[in-house]
């Protein structure tokens, strides 16, 4: 499930400050226009008018040009305003998103059997409902590109791309430079190029899509970090009696591995994504507070701030029939 009250923490402090220049800088132009067409219309004695005044006794359209040069500004402030919230109202919801995709492969993949390479630990004949090597119940672990292509882990690659993937979709279509790569955004970008093109017979034709979608998925997967967090309740009894079914501690004859969770057993996925803002107006209006207390960050000329959101679900897989015996 989506831990709404920690989605709503992590992502509209950002959000918020994101849009406040844009908001004030509407305001005082607003205030300014204000002024100025008090300053041209006023007529009481000992005010002085200033020259524009007599534009709307012109009957030959001056004062719909008044109108025209003195709210234009702020009819495009109000539409940036509006894209760029907007923008961000989107990410919110795929990062969303993002996290369920993780999550849900975590429940999955963490109970299949793999072959990565790795000898089975604690004596056990495959590496099923093991966690990858490095990680261990009860304690946060945080994957990147870097983490993932130098583990080796089929586990890990399954969960962050899955959630990577999820954000490619807000991720810019422009060229942009990154100092992080990862080896699975090539083959990536090829399937997404492949899926789209035989969709629509058109895709075909368009000379830019695969330039585009490897840019999209070279961003999501350079800019998107998975924090796991794995709970082991079924390896000792539970404070209402109940007996422990999975990797039990104190079993006579099968040794306990502590980076191994049980059927059922929770497993929770915090997915933060670098959200690119919009080229033109974030760069106008944030260029003053980013980098200030590192929610607005400015990277290789891309202007980010950070959109998270968690997911929890439960270990699947079959339930242990290891017997339930525990030494005296």
């Amino acid at each position: 499930m989506i831990d709404a009250t920690e989605v709503a923490g992590l992502m509209f402090p950002p959000l918020i400050q994101t849009c406040l220049p844009l908001t004030v800088a509407i305001g005082v132009l607003g205030l300014l226009a204000a002024a100025l067409v008090r300053a041209t219309f006023d007529r009481r004695p000992g005010r002085q008018m200033v020259p524009v005044v007599g534009l709307h006794r012109d009957e030959r359209g001056g004062v719909q040009s008044l109108a025209f040069v003195m709210t234009f500004p702020l009819l495009i402030l109000i539409v940036l305003f509006i894209v760029q919230l907007s923008q961000l109202l989107i990410g919110v919801v795929t990062v969303q998103y993002a996290a369920f995709a993780a999550a849900r492969a975590a429940s999955v993949w963490i109970p299949a059997a793999t072959a990565d390479g790795v000898s089975p630990a604690g004596g056990r004949v495959t590496n099923a409902n093991q966690l990858p090597p490095g990680m261990s119940a009860g304690v946060d672990f945080t994957i990147d590109g870097a983490t993932v292509d130098a583990a080796g882990s089929r586990k890990l690659r399954e969960i962050w791309s899955a959630a990577a993937l999820g954000c490619v979709s807000i991720s810019p279509s422009r060229a942009t430079t990154s100092p992080r790569t990862s080896l699975l955004a090539s083959p990536t970008s090829s399937a997404l190029t492949a899926i789209i093109r035989g969709m629509d017979a058109n895709a075909a034709a368009n000379g830019r899509l695969v330039q585009r979608l490897a840019n999209k998925a070279s961003y999501s997967f350079s800019n998107t970090s998975v924090v796991l967090h794995f709970d082991d309740r079924s390896s000792s009894p539970s404070p209402t009696g109940e007996i422990a079914t999975y990797n039990p501690i104190g079993h006579p004859s099968v040794a306990v591995v502590p980076a191994e969770v049980g059927w059922q057993d929770p497993v929770r996925v915090t997915v933060k994504h670098q959200f690119a803002l919009l080229p033109g107006p974030a760069r106008w209006l944030v260029k003053g507070i980013a980098n200030s207390d590192g929610r607005i960050v400015q990277e290789n000329g891309v202007y980010k701030t950070t959109l998270s959101a968690s997911a929890t679900m439960t270990i699947e897989g079959l339930q242990s029939l290891r017997p339930r015996t525990y030494a005296p």
